[in-house]
Order: structure tokens, then sequence, then C-alpha cells
């Protein structure tokens, strides 16, 4: 699972256009360190991932019960299948 969150999270920095020096400098991190936590070289802390949805403005929901991450940028999932 939390391969999947990494995949959303670079997918909604990608879509969004934000550099990961830009993430780096909101997380209070160097852009290698971030760039490690994207690649799951660095640990994802509960209060990194606070501050990576703060800043991409998005809501994630985990439903470990289908294994699976939903993450909208509108803040909900509509249901539907990527």
């Amino acid at each position: 699972m939390k391969d999947k969150i990494l995949e959303a999270i670079v997918r909604e920095r990608k879509s969004q256009g934000i550099k990961q020096a830009e993430m780096a400098k909101a997380l209070g991190i160097s852009q290698p360190t971030y760039s490690k936590i994207e690649s799951g070289e660095a640990g994802l802390t509960t209060v990194r991932m606070v501050k990576i949805i703060e800043t991409l403005g998005c809501h994630a929901q985990v439903f470990s019960s289908r294994d699976e991450i939903l993450w909208d940028s509108r803040g909900y999932n509509d249901g539907s299948s990527e």
C-alpha cells in the first residue's frame, strides 16, 4: 500500500506542475531528501504525509480493506477507477 501512496503523491504533484524542490521547501527538507521520500528510500512519516497533503491541497483516503488509495484533488473520490 505504501507504494500506491507514493505513486499517488508523485502523480498529484506532477499534475499540479509542482517541482520536487518546491515540495522540499514546503516540508523544510532538501530536494534530495524529498526525492528519496518519493522513491521510498526515505521514510514517509505521518507528519510528512500531512504536510504533503496540505501542500498539494488534497485529501488522501486509504481503504485498507480494498488495499488501494483513492486520491482526488477535489478532496473526494467518486468511486470511478483510474
